[in-house]
């Protein structure tokens, strides 16, 4: 890790052990272009660092979910690893889940397992595969169709509760459109 991003972690840290969040989001937030990636990247290495976190804290995850610059980073995947280890309460929960299906078609793009464990970490089957018929009836991204099938494929376990008939119709609709 070179010197300055020592140097950003550093401060990274310490805004989040201050809960000073409204600072660390303007400090992520006008990093340059070119400098998003690594920060979102050193944020993933120090953030969360507890499984509970404060409503300031889900409010940071709230901002990078909802702002393309982050959803389209690589290092994205390292931020959604990151997430994992949070135990969500129900109403944060709700609000991931809308996030992440309001913003699929980018955060399928960049992530693979890790977005795989946290969907299976707090959303229901039978609420993906509804979320996942809807989807598959609009126009989708090759690497969303490519994601979709491969979830599919990958995570028979989480899906095991839901209809194989409904799976197939997505299937289905996945490989002809």
């Amino acid at each position: 890790m070179a010197k300055n991003d020592l140097t950003v972690k550093s401060y990274m840290n310490n805004l989040l052990e201050d809960e000073n969040i409204e600072q660390l989001i303007l400090f992520i937030d006008s990093a340059p272009v070119e400098k998003i990636r690594r920060y979102l990247y050193i944020l993933s290495e120090i953030f969360p660092n507890k499984i509970v976190i404060s409503p300031k804290e889900f409010e940071l995850i709230q901002y990078i979910l909802t702002h393309n610059k982050f959803l389209e980073t690589e290092s994205i995947s390292d931020f959604i690893r990151a997430l994992n280890t949070i135990k969500f309460d129900k109403l944060q929960q709700k609000q991931i889940i809308d996030l992440i299906f309001s913003n699929i078609n980018l955060l399928s793009k960049y992530c693979d397992f890790e977005l795989n464990m946290l969907i299976i970490n707090i959303v229901d089957s039978e609420y993906f595969i509804n979320q996942m018929m809807m989807v598959a009836k609009n126009s989708l991204s090759i690497h969303l169709k490519k994601y979709l099938l491969s979830f599919i494929s990958n995570e028979s376990e989480f899906l095991q509760d839901c209809s194989q008939h409904r799976i197939d119709d997505i299937k289905k609709l996945l490989n002809s459109s």
